[in-house]
C-alpha cells in the first residue's frame, strides 16, 4: 500500500474545499421541510416543491405502487402518490431519493449494497426511536430516519480522497464495522464515521446530528447528553448486520455488528434483547413492505 497523508478531519475538510463537483445537500429537502413546517401546508404546495426534481418524483412514484401503499390500481400522478404515502411518509422517500442522487459511483464497494444496508438503517433507527420514545427536540421519527441514511455517507468521501488505499482496505476487509473503523484509523488517519459527521456538518445538519454521526461505533465516549443519537444509529445499524445486510465494505453477519456492545447500548434507550429481537423482526418486514430494498436496487435510475 502507498503511503498517503493521514486524513485528518482538517484534510477531509481541505480536499472538500478544493473539489467543488461535491454536490451541495439537496435544496429540494430544504424547500420541503420549509413548507411542512407551515401549519397551512397543503397537499398542492408539497406537490409543487417535489415537482422541480425529477428523481425525487421517479422514486415517489416507484414507492406509492410498492406492495405496501398501492391500492386497486398504481398511482398515476405525483398528487395521487403524495396523497396516499402521507406527508411523513412521502419526506422520507425524498430523502432517500436526494441522497441516491448526491452521491456519485463508488470505486471499492458496492452501490446496491450499501443503499440497502442504509434503508435498512434508516427503518431500523426510526423504529428506535419510536419504541424508546426519546423525546429529544431534534429527534423525531422522520429525523431518525434521515440520520440512518446519512450515517455511514462517509465511506463516499473516503473512497473518493484516498481512492487506492481504501480499495485496498475494502479488499481486506472479512469483519465487523468495527474492525473497519479501526483499520481506517490505522490506515488513514480517520474513520468512516468521522468523515460521515464532516459531510453532515458541510450540510449544516445539527450539530448534535452531527455528533451523533460521529460517534455512534462508540457511544459511551461522548458527552451523556449527545448519547442518545449515537446509541439509536449504533442499535440500527446492528439490526442491519443481524438481518444480513453489508454495506459494501463489510460483510453481512447473522450474529449482528457487535452484539455484546449493542447489548450494553440497548438499557441506555431503555431497551431489551427482547426488543432488539422484535425490532429486527418488524424492520425486515417494513423494508420489503414499504419497497425499500427495491428502491436500492433502482440505483442506476
Amino acid at each position: 500500500m502507498n503511503a498517503v497523508p493521514k486524513c485528518t478531519a482538517k484534510y477531509l475538510h481541505k480536499w472538500l474545499e478544493r473539489h467543488k463537483s461535491l454536490p451541495s445537500f439537496p435544496s429540494v429537502l430544504t424547500e420541503l421541510d420549509a413548507v411542512l413546517a407551515s401549519e397551512a401546508v397543503t397537499l398542492e404546495a408539497v406537490v409543487a416543491v417535489l415537482q422541480a426534481d425529477v428523481s425525487v418524483v421517479a422514486r415517489i412514484m416507484k414507492t406509492v405502487n410498492s406492495a405496501r401503499y398501492i391500492m386497486h390500481e398504481p398511482a398515476q400522478t405525483l398528487t395521487d402518490a403524495v396523497s396516499r404515502l402521507g406527508f411523513s411518509a412521502t419526506r422520507m422517500v425524498a430523502i432517500a431519493a436526494a441522497f441516491m442522487s448526491l452521491m456519485d459511483t463508488p470505486k471499492s464497494f458496492s452501490l446496491r449494497d450499501f443503499w440497502r444496508s442504509a434503508f435498512v438503517s434508516a427503518v431500523a433507527c426510526r423504529e428506535v426511536v419510536g419504541m424508546a420514545r426519546l423525546n429529544h427536540e431534534n429527534l423525531d421519527p422522520s429525523s431518525a430516519f434521515t440520520l440512518g441514511v446519512a450515517s455511514d455517507l462517509g465511506v463516499f468521501l473516503l473512497d473518493a480522497c484516498c481512492a487506492d488505499d481504501y480499495a485496498a482496505i475494502v479488499q481486506k476487509m472479512q469483519s465487523n464495522p468495527l474492525a473497519l473503523v479501526k483499520m481506517e484509523q490505522q490506515v488513514l488517519g480517520v474513520d468512516h464515521a468521522i468523515a460521515s459527521a464532516i459531510l453532515l456538518r458541510s450540510w449544516r445538519f445539527p450539530e448534535s446530528w452531527v455528533m451523533g454521526v460521529a460517534g455512534h461505533y462508540f457511544p459511551a465516549r461522548l458527552p451523556k447528553a449527545q448519547q442518545p443519537w449515537a446509541d439509536a444509529l449504533l442499535i440500527a445499524e446492528s439490526v442491519g448486520y443481524y438481518l444480513g445486510y453489508g454495506h459494501g465494505v463489510c460483510p453481512s453477519s447473522p450474529t449482528g455488528m457487535s452484539l455484546e456492545l449493542t447489548q450494553l447500548r440497548l438499557g441506555s434507550l431503555g431497551l431489551t434483547e427482547r426488543d432488539f429481537m422484535h425490532l429486527a423482526s418488524r424492520v425486515a418486514l417494513m423494508v420489503e413492505q414499504e419497497g425499500w430494498l427495491s428502491l436500492a436496487d433502482d440505483v442506476s435510475g
